[in-house]
């Protein structure tokens, strides 16, 4: 049986928004993957935290910047922003 890539999975912004755990490493610190629009593909950022409460916050907080940023001409797919 093939173990899923994604572990513990919550979605936000009716989807827009999937924070997980990676089942390939050891760390388990949450990732968060997000669909900005207007923004070709996924952003993948780890969110560097163990606690989902915080993960989910600081997705949400990713979200919206994101988004900012890219209104302003930001090219957002770039890591570091």
């Amino acid at each position: 049986m093939v173990e899923s890539f994604y572990q513990q999975v919550h979605r936000l912004r009716d989807g827009a928004v999937m924070v997980y755990r990676r089942a390939d490493t050891n760390q388990q610190v949450y990732q968060a993957r997000l669909k900005i629009p207007g923004v070709t593909g996924y952003i993948i950022r780890s969110l560097k935290t163990r606690d989902l409460p915080t993960a989910l916050n600081l997705a949400e907080d990713l979200f919206y910047e994101l988004r900012a940023e890219q209104k302003l001409g930001v090219d957002v797919r770039i890591a570091g922003n």
